[in-house]
C-alpha cells in the first residue's frame, strides 16, 4: 500500500488494505468515493446530488430503493397523452389549466388523464378535440363539481359529477364511463355509454344521439335522439 498523497487542502488519494482507490475528505476522515478493485466499480461515500443535472447513457440499474416523488413524466406515449399531476399547480384545476395549455400549444387531440381523489370546481370550456379521463370509482374517484362546457369534440371519461355538469354544445362528443351524471346536450349526434346514475338532457332541436349500455340513467328527450 502506498502512502497517501493529498488533494489540495481538503482531501487526500489513498489506497486502502485492500487495494481500492479511495478519495477521503481529510477534515472528517470520511471516504466520498471508492474504486473497488475487484469488481471495478465506483462507489460513493455520500449521497449524490444530481439536481439540474442530466443522466445519460444508464445501462442496468440496481438500487435498494428509488424515491419518484419528484419525477415528471407529463407526456406519455411519445407526446400524445398528458398527465395534468405531474404539471406544477396549486390545486387540481391549475394543474388541469398547465396540462391544457400544453395540449392546445402541441394542436389538440391529445388524451389528458387527470388525477383522482381530487374535486375540479372550476368551470372551463373545453375544445381542440382532446380527450379527458379520469378514475370514477368512488372511493378514489375523480370528481366534477363546476361546469365543463364542450365546444370542440371534446370527450369526457371516467368521472364522478357530484355537484358538477356537463354542457355539450358541439356534434359528435362521447361521454363515457361516468358515475353521477348531470349532462344537458345541445348539439346532434352526441354518445353516452356506460354511464352509471344520474341523468342526461337533450335539448330542443337535436337529433342522431344516444344514451347506451347505461345503468340508472334518467333521459329526457326533447329532440329526435335516442
Amino acid at each position: 500500500m502506498t502512502a497517501n498523497q493529498f488533494i489540495g487542502d481538503n482531501y487526500e488519494l489513498n489506497e486502502n488494505s485492500n487495494g481500492d482507490l479511495e478519495i477521503v475528505d481529510s477534515n472528517n476522515g470520511q471516504t466520498v468515493l471508492t474504486h473497488d478493485n475487484s469488481t471495478q466499480t465506483w462507489q460513493f461515500g455520500v449521497d449524490t446530488d444530481l439536481e439540474n443535472n442530466d443522466v445519460t447513457g444508464v445501462g442496468a440499474l440496481e438500487a435498494d430503493s428509488v424515491n419518484t416523488d419528484q419525477t415528471q413524466t407529463k407526456t406519455i406515449a411519445s407526446g400524445d397523452h398528458y398527465y395534468t399531476g405531474d404539471y406544477d399547480g396549486a390545486d387540481a384545476d391549475a394543474r388541469l389549466d398547465a396540462a391544457l395549455s400544453d395540449a392546445i400549444a402541441d394542436n389538440g387531440r391529445k388524451l389528458i388523464y387527470l388525477e383522482s381523489e381530487v374535486n375540479y370546481s372550476d368551470d372551463r370550456t373545453l375544445d381542440n378535440f382532446n380527450t379527458l379521463a379520469g378514475l370514477s370509482q368512488f372511493a378514489t374517484s375523480t370528481a366534477i363539481t363546476g361546469t365543463w362546457t364542450i365546444e370542440n369534440q371534446c370527450s369526457v371519461e371516467n368521472v364522478r359529477m357530484t355537484t358538477g355538469e356537463i354542457v355539450v354544445n358541439d356534434a359528435e362528443t362521447h361521454i363515457k364511463d361516468c358515475q353521477q351524471l348531470d349532462v344537458t346536450i345541445n348539439a346532434n349526434d352526441v354518445l353516452v355509454t356506460g354511464c352509471i346514475g344520474g341523468s342526461v338532457t337533450f335539448a330542443s332541436g337535436t337529433s342522431g344521439g344516444d344514451v347506451a349500455a347505461s345503468i340508472s340513467v334518467s333521459v329526457t328527450d326533447n329532440g329526435s335522439n335516442i
